[in-house]
């Protein structure tokens, strides 16, 4: 009896589901790394705008001459009164935070931060002399891991204090 040469059919379709698994394995592989990079660039980005907002809140608070408290867009800010007639105020937004930079009537400069996984709250304590101003940012449900931050600002008599306060990793972690 003749030998004919070639694979049988049940050879191949063990051949093709040996090859349809190791691709659906790659392309769960391929996913795994897909999320973790959407993760880390995340990540990446609430931190650089809560550097961005942490250098302009600085930059303002050091530069204020008086604070106050303000309701804006049904969530509460804090407005700074700057020299040359200038106010700058920081409000909540359903994303974030933002700031507006006004001379008079007239916005001279506008920033918003994204930072979705944080909730955004400000507070002024103090009496005439000495106003402390704090913002915190603490994480939400959707948080890249980041413990609660909280930013203050003391000004007293033009001489301005700036403190930047991360609590310890085991106090957010019983969060």
């Amino acid at each position: 009896m003749k030998r004919r040469s070639g694979f049988t059919l049940i050879e191949m379709l063990v051949a093709i589901m040996l090859v349809g698994a190791a691709l659906g394995t790659i392309v769960l592989a391929l996913h795994a790394v897909h999320a973790a990079d959407r993760r880390v660039r995340g990540a990446i980005e609430f931190e650089a705008q809560l550097a961005r907002l942490t250098a302009d809140f600085r930059r303002d608070v050091h530069n204020a001459e008086a604070v106050q408290s303000v309701a804006i867009r049904d969530a509460g800010g804090v407005q700074f009164t700057l020299p040359q007639q200038q106010t700058v105020t920081y409000y909540t937004t359903v994303h974030g935070a933002a700031s507006e930079l006004k001379q008079a009537d007239q916005v001279l400069r506008r920033a918003s931060y994204f930072l979705p996984a944080a909730a955004v709250a400000w507070q002024i304590t103090g009496n005439a002399d000495s106003s402390q101003v704090t913002c915190r940012l603490s994480p939400t449900g959707q948080s890249p891991g980041r413990l609660t931050a909280q930013y203050e600002a003391r000004i007293v008599a033009n001489t301005q204090l700036f403190r930047h306060v991360v609590p310890a990793a085991s106090a957010s972690k019983a969060e």
